[in-house]
């Protein structure tokens, strides 16, 4: 929500992935969210991102940037998810952590967890709770690392300090 967003200087900036597939792209906008470009085999995706304070945790909510260029026609057949993810910062690294979906589609199919969802087709599966229902799940889950999957992000351009 609108409540929850906040603003993290030290995303603005340009990021690789740790594996050197990928880079990430942020950039503040006036209204605090971040227009990220994401740029894998020379093909850029680009996102509306925010960072959302819940408690003492910190998230980020990225979605496909409905102003991509893409033909009005494709964009009617496309459904803007949102991807939810914990983010950490440490000594000038970023921790991205999104939800695993083995371990969800293992504990929605166990009865071990109970979350609005859809199941789109052999391997999509789309929480459909509510705002509310899945800050409460997020901050349920958040310290049960085996709910998530890491992957880092690595400054492209690191500051030298000792110039």
């Amino acid at each position: 929500t609108d409540k929850d967003i906040t603003v993290r200087s030290e995303l603005t900036g340009d990021w690789v992935s740790e594996d050197g597939d990928a880079l990430w792209l942020f950039q503040l906008e006036p209204d605090n969210s971040y227009s990220l470009a994401y740029v894998e085999n020379n093909d850029t995706s680009w996102f509306v991102a925010h960072l959302v304070q819940l408690r003492d945790r910190l998230f980020m909510d990225m979605y496909p940037d409905p102003n991509d260029v893409v033909s009005d026609a494709y964009k009617v057949h496309l459904v803007a998810a949102h991807t939810f993810s914990k983010i950490d910062f440490d000594s000038g690294i970023v921790t991205m952590s999104v939800l695993d979906a083995d371990w969800l589609r293992h504990r929605l199919d166990s009865g071990k967890l109970n979350i609005a969802h859809e199941l789109l087709g052999p391997g999509d599966l789309v929480l459909t709770a509510s705002t509310a229902e899945l800050q409460k799940f997020m901050l349920s889950i958040v310290d049960d690392s085996t709910a998530f999957a890491p992957f880092q992000l690595l400054p492209l351009n690191p500051s030298n300090d000792t110039l």
